[in-house]
């Protein structure tokens, strides 16, 4: 029932994320290894990946009963993988007050660990029931607080410019076999500079030169 009241652009960034966990979690290795750590990569899938070498493959191998070093190899790889995103770290300041915070909240106190998932199971459910075909309004629990998903930055943003437009140039139908259809070019580069040259004075040969030339030009209309 969530799903379908996101909008458009919400729904588009949670089935790109869930494109992440298929095959294997292909896209999301090659999401991971194409980034500059450090990061926090997703530890579920290295203990998914080490119990099933620890299942799939014998401590010993028989008969001889020898020590089973290519498992060991296997689960070394994903430690050691682990460890390299260990080893970068954050340029971070530690907030002691913060850290107090996490470290001593006990939102459940008295509570074993059956009797919270049961009742987080329960408010689940409460605020959204299972198998409900009409979606239930109800009133907010703060309706004084404006409460608002800061949403999904686009483009448009004033810190990220806009990209540049492309630029079409009709070719010449006499030149190309009469294709009509716009093609993107790029502004022809001038073969001559634009300035003018630092000596603009003219020498005594090139004086010499153009009174030969203009001297022509006049026997030539008499």
């Amino acid at each position: 029932e969530v799903k379908r009241r996101l909008p458009p652009g919400q729904k588009n960034v949670y089935e790109e994320a869930m494109e992440l966990g298929k095959n294997h979690c292909k896209k999301y290795l090659e999401k991971l290894r194409s980034i500059n750590p450090p990061c926090v990569p997703f530890f579920g899938m290295y203990l998914t990946n080490i119990m099933h070498i620890e299942v799939g493959n014998l401590d010993s191998l028989l008969p001889h009963n020898l020590v089973n070093f290519s498992k060991r190899r296997k689960v070394a790889e994903i430690t050691g993988e682990i460890q390299q995103y260990q080893n970068q770290a954050y340029c971070l300041q530690v907030e002691p007050s913060i850290r107090h915070f996490l470290e001593t909240l006990n939102p459940f106190e008295g509570l074993q660990d059956g009797e919270i998932n049961n009742y987080l199971y329960n408010k689940s459910t409460e605020i959204e029931p299972r198998n409900i075909k009409k979606h239930i309004n109800k009133e907010r629990r703060w309706p004084h607080l404006s409460l608002k998903s800061p949403g999904i930055k686009t483009r448009t943003s004033r810190t990220v410019p806009n990209p540049l437009p492309n630029i079409f140039y009709p070719r010449d139908s006499n030149t190309d076999g009469g294709d009509d259809t716009p093609h993107l070019l790029t502004p022809p580069t001038p073969s001559t500079p634009c300035t003018p040259p630092a000596n603009t004075t003219p020498t005594a040969s090139t004086a010499t030169t153009t009174a030969a030339a203009n001297n022509n030009n006049n026997n030539m209309t008499s």
